[in-house]
C-alpha cells in the first residue's frame, strides 16, 4: 500500500509544482531537469527547506530536485505522518505568511484520503500532498 501511496505522491507533488511554476514569469531560455529522487532519512538543511516551516513529526524517507520555467524545485517525501499532523502542519504552513492558492481537494479512497494544496508567500511556492500516512513537500524557489 505504502508504494502504491508513493507512486500516486511523487507524481501529483511534481506536476502541481511543475505547474504553479509555470504560472510565474518565464525565463527565455531556461532549461528543464527532470527531478531526481534520493533516498533520505533526516530533514535536509537548505535554502529550500529554510524557506518553510518543518513539519512536528514524520519520517523524511527521501528527497528530489529538478527545475522547470525558471524555477529551481526541492521536494521532500515524509512517511508515518498522520491526518492529524497533516492539519497541524497545514496551519503551520498558513501562520508562516503563505496563502492557498486554490481550495483543498480531499478525496476519500478505500484506505486513505488524499489532499493536494498549493501555496504561495509572494516569493515561494509549496505543494503540499498527503495521503495515508504519507507527506509529500515540494517547495520551488525563482533560479
Amino acid at each position: 500500500m505504502r508504494n502504491w501511496i508513493r507512486a500516486i505522491l511523487v507524481p501529483l507533488s511534481t506536476l502541481a509544482i511543475l505547474l504553479l511554476a509555470a504560472c510565474g514569469q518565464q525565463t527565455v531560455g531556461s532549461a528543464t531537469s527532470p527531478p531526481t529522487l534520493t533516498p533520505a532519512n533526516q530533514w535536509p538543511d537548505n535554502r529550500f527547506t529554510q524557506s518553510i516551516p518543518k513539519p512536528s513529526s514524520g519520517t523524511v524517507t527521501a528527497v528530489s530536485e529538478g527545475n522547470s520555467a525558471g524555477y529551481q524545485i526541492f521536494a521532500v517525501y515524509l512517511d508515518d505522518i498522520g491526518e492529524a499532523e497533516v492539519d497541524a502542519y497545514l496551519q503551520a504552513v498558513q501562520e508562516a505568511g503563505f496563502q492557498s492558492v486554490h481550495d483543498t481537494l480531499g478525496i476519500a479512497t478505500e484506505n486513505a484520503v488524499a489532499l493536494g494544496e498549493l501555496f504561495y508567500n509572494g516569493e515561494v511556492s509549496l505543494s503540499v500532498a498527503a495521503s495515508g500516512s504519507s507527506l509529500s513537500l515540494a517547495v520551488s524557489l525563482p533560479e
